[in-house]
């Protein structure tokens, strides 16, 4: 169902929190890197962190698109027409949603459905931040341990190492 989902209520904070994040890694940490590797002779380095940086852009854009579209109730509809296709049963929901005025008081295997694919979009956002994550752990220990240290979901998040 979708009002037992755990973001439910709370999706476009926590996506614009993820965004801010991303916006403090790419636009101060990676590119002080950066600029660190070239004043001390590290060309390679620094071309690795730029490359992290425009991921870490990216991300930002990604994260700020969703959340604009969950919290202006685009979402689910658009000004212009959207094919949802559902990964669970293959159908595929075109004029149905632009019909739909709301989301409320909806049968319940639209809900299981709607559910379903809400919780399969965050699965894969999860599991794409899961792998730069684990890629900055087996690649770059120093930016791993800054990623976890300034998460903007953290209670005081910091750079600072305690």
């Amino acid at each position: 169902m979708i009002r037992d989902l755990p973001c439910h209520g709370t999706l476009s904070p926590s996506l614009e929190g993820a965004a801010a994040g991303e916006n403090i890694e790419w636009t101060t940490l990676y590119a002080d890197f950066a600029m660190t590797a070239k004043e001390e002779g590290f060309p390679e380095i620094a071309r690795s962190f730029e490359q992290i940086a425009k991921v870490g852009r990216s991300h930002e854009s990604r994260y700020r698109r969703l959340a604009a579209n969950v919290g202006c109730g685009e979402a689910f509809r658009k000004k212009s027409s959207v094919k949802w296709h559902c990964t669970n049963c293959g159908y595929v929901f075109a004029e149905e949603l632009e019909a739909r005025r709301q989301l409320q008081n909806l049968p319940r295997s639209d809900e299981a459905h709607i559910g379903a694919d809400i919780g399969r979009a965050f699965g894969a956002l999860a599991a794409e931040r899961l792998d730069y994550v684990q890629h900055l752990r087996s690649n770059y220990p120093y930016l791993y341990s800054l990623v976890l240290r300034t998460h903007p979901l953290q209670d005081h998040p910091s750079p600072v190492v305690t």
